[in-house]
């Protein structure tokens, strides 16, 4: 039996676009799914789809679709959505908030005061609609004490994209979503907010291809988009969670709700989340352990701030900084070890690096710089000091100080410093470094001495330095295999 087998939902603005897809993958669970959207007749809208073809794919992939005529700006028509509704189900498991008045210019890059005052139809269509079916959907809900508001959002919440009222709009309903949360929560049930980063909508398609540069803003990127069906699954997990309530009057990433669900887009790809470079959400979900119960009248109870997702967002930073660090750790490593593979995953596999007078790859530079240190030097210490780092979402520029001392041959000891000038890229969850340039800035040769300790019997009893993987460094677990002894 399918995950949604006898729940009902109502699912705004789905004539195509995300609500279309949300649909679909409801039914895909075996759904009963009204679709509701202004457009009825095949070709009275630029782009195409109708409620009847989304309600029909809907009974096609296994549920149940159907299509009814609404204009979401008018009320009456929406109440009269939910009478049907009720008078045909009997309840409500799922509302999906979707419909959204989206101006044609919307991406056009003018100012505010250039852009015409029925813009702020999107707050009419998008933010009012989403109280108005809230307001009726509740009214269904709560007497079976249970259900799920979702109002679809995005990064736009909190990361300024198109425009001040798309902005203004997404803003609200997160918000929205959450203070229902608390006057719902006695009900048992949920509401909460979704975030979407870019979403191949027929309109977005249409956009990505007439919008010179449109592919190459944060908030459009081709790479981080995803299907209309990928919020969908999400919103069908979020249905059968046993713990759905603890979520409730929180805005979450729809990218990170699907990795800890384990789903993946239809196509199989792995939707990324853009915190690190769009933006942290700033509502947490209301739900409390308290011993005594919440009564909805004591503001401290529900009162939260942007503190945890600030703290948050600066983890993730810091996150970053530490993973982005350990590349370049990992390139000292593998160079003074002779490690190919540890040397190699600093790097994504088409860097390029400009040493001295090598300029190429870094199989090329392994090759290269081991043949050097193994003519030259006993032993290499490329050391890493002071370290600065700018990240813009998925790239990374750093600069780092370098020591480097080798033991040459010879007796003496090589020194020299400079700086590693670095853009590291974020591809597929991993930082590496993508392009490096090595400002040599000094250099010297110095006089040598004995290694200290040198003469006492057992000092490589743990293991002996070597460039290899019998270096003690690789040694699981570290045991210590020298007699205790303590000098005079």
């Amino acid at each position: 039996m399918s995950s949604l087998s006898g729940k009902v939902a109502v699912v705004t603005g789905a004539s195509r676009g995300i609500g279309k897809g949300i649909a679909l993958a409801l039914a895909d669970q075996g759904a009963v799914v009204y679709v509701t959207g202004r457009t009825v007749l095949a070709g009275s809208n630029p782009l195409p789809g109708t409620i009847a073809v989304t309600a029909a794919e809907c009974t096609r992939r296994g549920g149940k679709g159907v299509a009814v005529a609404v204009d979401h700006a008018d009320d009456a028509q929406v109440a009269a959505l939910f009478h049907q509704v009720r008078d045909e189900q009997g309840r409500l498991d799922i509302l999906v908030n979707n419909a959204f008045s989206l101006p044609e210019d919307l991406t056009d890059p003018q100012s505010f005061w250039e852009k015409p005052l029925s813009h702020w139809e999107m707050v009419d269509v998008g933010v009012r609609s989403n109280f108005v079916a809230a307001w009726h959907a509740a009214k269904i809900m709560t007497p079976h004490k249970s259900g799920l508001i979702v109002a679809v959002s995005g990064y736009t919440g909190v990361t300024y994209t198109y425009n001040v009222i798309f902005g203004t709009a997404k803003s609200a309903v997160d918000r929205m979503a959450r203070d229902m949360a608390i006057e719902l929560k006695p009900h048992n049930v949920t509401s909460l907010s979704l975030w979407q980063g870019l979403t191949f909508t027929e309109r977005a398609q249409r956009n990505l291809a007439n919008v010179p540069g449109l592919d190459g803003r944060a908030a459009t990127r081709p790479e981080d988009g995803c299907t209309p069906e990928f919020p969908g699954r999400v919103i069908a997990a979020l249905a059968v969670d046993t713990n759905l309530a603890t979520r409730s009057g929180g805005t979450f990433i729809t990218a990170e709700l699907a990795h800890e669900y384990g789903i993946k887009d239809v196509d199989g790809k792995v939707v990324p989340s853009l915190r690190s470079s769009r933006g942290a959400p700033i509502w947490s979900p209301i739900f409390s352990d308290r011993d005594q119960p919440i009564s909805g009248n004591r503001p401290e109870d529900f009162m939260t701030t942007s503190a945890t997702s600030d703290r948050l967002a600066a983890l993730d930073v810091m996150v970053d900084r530490q993973e982005i660090h350990d590349a370049l750790t990992r390139f000292s490593r593998g160079m003074d070890r002779f490690d190919r593979d540890i040397f190699l995953s600093a790097f994504h596999d088409d860097a390029t690096i400009a040493a001295g007078n090598f300029v190429g790859g870094p199989i090329d530079l392994y090759e290269w710089a081991r043949a050097t240190h193994e003519l030259g030097q006993v032993s290499t210490h490329h050391n890493l000091l002071n370290h600065t780092c700018d990240i813009d979402g998925d790239t990374a520029h750093t600069e780092t100080y370098y020591l480097f001392v080798g033991r040459n041959h010879d007796d003496t000891n090589w020194i020299a410093g400079g700086r590693y000038i670095d853009r590291v890229e974020r591809r597929d969850g991993q930082w590496r470094i993508a392009l490096r340039t090595n400002v040599i800035e000094w250099s010297g040769i110095v006089p040598t001495m004995g290694i200290p300790f040198a003469d006492v019997p057992d000092i490589h009893v743990n293991g002996a330095p070597s460039r290899s993987t019998t270096d003690p460094s690789y040694q699981r677990p570290l045991t210590n295999m020298r007699n205790p002894h303590v000098p005079d």
